[in-house]
């Protein structure tokens, strides 16, 4: 049976339709690392990106990781992107939070 044209647009305009929950969940977890990463980059400018190496032997991981824009990146293009989010936390936005952390109250019934 054919898509119906909202169907196909759902598709193209969600990034992540096509990857797996498991493969979205560990993108979600990965980018709060990476802001850690890019606070970390302050005080220690050659700290190694561990993302570059959490998806050794799963090409589509580490595909979605590089498409995620934390790993694969040159040490330049770290420090600029460390630039940008220390200037951006300096104007007084709030860190990066993932919603995989944290605490919610949820109320008895």
């Amino acid at each position: 049976m054919p898509k119906s044209n909202s169907q196909k647009l759902s598709l193209r305009t969600n990034k992540y339709a096509k990857q797996s929950r498991l493969v979205r969940d560990v993108i979600c977890h990965s980018k709060w690392q990476f802001s850690r990463f890019l606070e970390r980059l302050v005080s220690d400018p050659y700290a190694p990106n561990h993302l570059d190496r959490i998806a050794d032997g799963e090409p589509v991981l580490r595909d979605a990781l590089r498409k995620a824009g934390v790993a694969g990146l040159t040490r330049e293009e770290l420090w600029a992107k460390r630039d940008d989010y220390v200037a951006l936390l300096e104007a007084g936005e709030e860190p990066y939070s993932s919603k995989l952390y944290g605490t919610e109250y949820i109320p008895a019934n």
